[in-house]
């Protein structure tokens, strides 16, 4: 992902949650979180209302392995996602600048040796 798309998918974001109906806000959260990548499963497989009739090793809880997570849960993860994306798409710009500032030092070091020469000639 580069830059604007990062910056486009986090106005996106802002958009949906400015949205006043909390189904239609669930729906478009979790479709931006699929286009993005993001999970749009629970983060937290414990919660109160998991907990229910006594299992075989008497914990009381009962995990149900695919539910949907809350819009704050995906929300979280798709800020993850584009935080994960934003650090990628960092580390690719410093590898193009490390490019940049090398031959810059090269050069700076031609035109000292330069100068060296031209001091003691």
């Amino acid at each position: 992902m580069t830059r604007k798309q990062i910056a486009a998918y986090r106005m996106k974001l802002i958009q949906i949650q400015k949205e006043i109906d909390t189904n239609k806000k669930w729906e478009k959260t979790r479709d931006l979180a699929l286009e993005i990548g993001a999970s749009i499963w629970r983060i937290h497989p414990f919660k109160d209302s998991d907990i229910t009739a006594p299992t075989i090793d008497e914990t009381k809880i009962n995990v149900k392995e695919t539910k949907e997570a809350t819009t704050a849960e995906i929300v979280h993860n798709i800020h993850y996602a584009l935080q994960t994306a934003t650090m990628i798409e960092m580390c690719r710009i410093s590898n193009r600048n490390l490019w940049i500032a090398l031959i810059a030092t090269v050069i700076a070091l031609f035109a000292m040796i330069a100068a060296w020469v031209a001091a003691f000639v």
